[in-house]
């Protein structure tokens, strides 16, 4: 997977959001901001971003 189908995963998840993806196609660092984001603690951010990704918890 690249850092380019990584990114439009998130963002057809989240779109409302800006995305920035980098990696190295095993590992990827991911910067997502909006305002859905607000009030939502690091571990409940993290999650919705990786629900985008079909990661459940």
């Amino acid at each position: 997977m690249t850092p380019e189908e990584v990114q439009q995963m998130i963002q057809a998840g989240l779109p409302n959001c800006e995305v920035k993806v980098e990696g190295d196609g095993s590992h990827f660092e991911a910067i997502v901001i909006g305002d859905e984001f607000d009030g939502l603690s690091l571990v409940k951010k993290q999650q919705k971003v990786y629900a985008t990704l079909g990661y459940t918890f």
